[in-house]
């Protein structure tokens, strides 16, 4: 009699709950042999064995990027990987519901061989022993243990601690929105883009007015806060990227970066900074096309991918440097006019919002808007809205949030801008928010001269 095997798609389903709930994967650690995944899918029981040592060792949600470090070599570990990574979040309690009911038969079965061995190697009374006394325990059988549960205070302390400890992770850091990094643009958006909704977000500003410090801003605010950001870069080169990270995160002028003058009581201080992110999960990774209009949507998706296949999970925000200079990559033709370049700009839109829909991340980028004359933009009164999207106003659809940025010559000077609320999808918008800036340092925000130069903003909860 052949016992019965689980498919590849459920598995793929089943681990794909284990690196998501705390629930599951102790389930299935506790539950699920070696022996039921058939010989056939040996990458599942790579998988498995790397589940059950990593829960074991930390009682913390298995990373599959781990499990690929792990099994760098092995095809089938890699198959089974790209196969939960492409199985859909099934409903937990169906899942489980199934996985119990499957248990129950292989523990049936595998008493069933043991019965008639008995029996035919004439040991009759023992088989009819066996039958009788483990028949119950299986009709009986559950996976949650709902006869009682039995814990140990010292044995079971630190897998409790990791539990509670994911659970807090996962409450403040892990299921949060994540914010601008505005303190009144945060308020007024209940805290920032949701990457559980695949919320998108688009900032249009002139040419040159700081669109790229504002992504990078974000980027940086981001990964304080414990979140993982993937930025690609559709222009320029990775250094020229990595150097204006270097400076808002840091906060050191790109001339001393250039030239390695760091003082070491400052290097100390970004030591404990970078450990402290780390500690926290906040990471940033920078893609970067160096050769003008080759970056297509398919690439960031498949950039997109590829960070799963590293990490074992998605990033929670996907920065895109900016809008114009990426291409829909859908086959299709634009004309090179004013109404072709509207509907790519238009597609691109989109296929941001279904990948970051796709993959439950949220999605910061930037537009350019059209000529302004200076009549307008010198005006301190007046604003950009989405009809200044260079006559894609349809851009503005697929984005949860869509805000401008506003300077006139006199507020460049003194190092200050407006950003006006053009769209909030769950909000109210047409808010106007002052800010303060240190474009020196590469910051698009200078928080403290902010709060100084217009406290009543704050006090009366603009």
């Amino acid at each position: 009699m052949k016992i019965e095997q689980f498919n590849s798609n459920f598995l793929a389903e089943l681990f794909k709950l284990v690196t998501l709930k705390q629930d599951v994967c102790e389930l299935v650690c506790e539950n699920l042999e070696y022996s039921y995944i058939p010989a056939e899918l040996k990458g599942f029981k790579h998988i498995l064995k790397g589940v059950k040592r990593q829960y074991s060792a930390s009682s913390k949600l298995p990373s599959l990027g781990v499990i690929l470090q792990e099994n760098a070599l092995d095809a089938d570990v890699y198959e089974a990987v790209d196969k939960i990574n492409e199985a859909k979040v099934a409903d937990k309690d169906l899942i489980l519901k199934t996985f119990e009911e499957y248990l129950k038969r292989v523990k049936f079965q595998i008493l069933f061989e043991k019965t008639v061995e008995l029996y035919n190697n004439g040991k009759q009374d023992e088989a009819i022993e066996l039958q009788a006394k483990e028949s119950p325990k299986i009709s009986e059988f559950s996976i949650y243990n709902v006869g009682g549960s039995i814990s140990n205070i010292f044995k079971d302390f630190f897998k409790r601690d990791g539990e509670r400890f994911m659970s807090a992770n996962d409450s403040t850091l892990k299921r949060g929105k994540i914010p601008f990094g505005i303190d009144l643009l945060d308020r007024v958006s209940g805290g920032g883009t949701d990457p559980e909704t695949g919320e998108i977000d688009c900032f249009l500003g002139r040419s040159g007015s700081g669109k790229t410090k504002w992504l990078r801003w974000r980027g940086v605010s981001a990964a304080r806060m414990g979140r993982e950001v993937l930025h690609i870069q559709a222009e320029g080169t990775k250094k020229e990227c990595e150097l204006g990270y270097d400076a808002t995160w840091t906060g050191i002028l790109k001339g001393e970066l250039k030239r390695g003058e760091i003082p070491p009581e400052v290097e100390e201080k970004l030591r404990k900074a970078i450990r402290d992110i780390s500690k926290i999960g906040g990471s940033i990774e920078v893609v970067a096309y160096e050769q003008f209009e080759t970056a297509t949507m398919k690439d960031v998706r498949e950039k997109v991918l590829d960070y799963k296949k590293r990490h074992g999970h998605y990033p929670d925000m996907l920065i895109l440097d900016y809008l114009e200079l990426f291409h829909p990559g859908n086959g299709r033709h634009y004309a090179t006019t004013t109404e072709g370049e509207k509907f790519r700009r238009e597609d691109c839109a989109r296929a941001f919002k279904n990948i970051c829909n796709e993959f439950k991340m949220a999605g910061a980028t930037a537009s350019q808007a059209n000529d302004i004359s200076p009549a307008d933009y010198n005006n301190a009164s007046w604003v950009m809205t989405r009809h200044n999207c260079s006559s894609a106003k349809g851009l503005v659809d697929p984005f949860s949030y869509f805000v401008t940025w506003n300077v006139s010559s006199d507020e460049y000077k003194k190092h200050q801008g407006r950003l006006y609320v053009d769209k909030m999808r769950e909000y109210e918008a047409g808010q106007t928010i002052r800010l303060c800036t240190d474009f020196k340092h590469d910051r698009f925000y200078s928080r403290r001269e902010t709060l100084d130069t217009w406290p009543e903003d704050y006090e009366k909860g603009k």
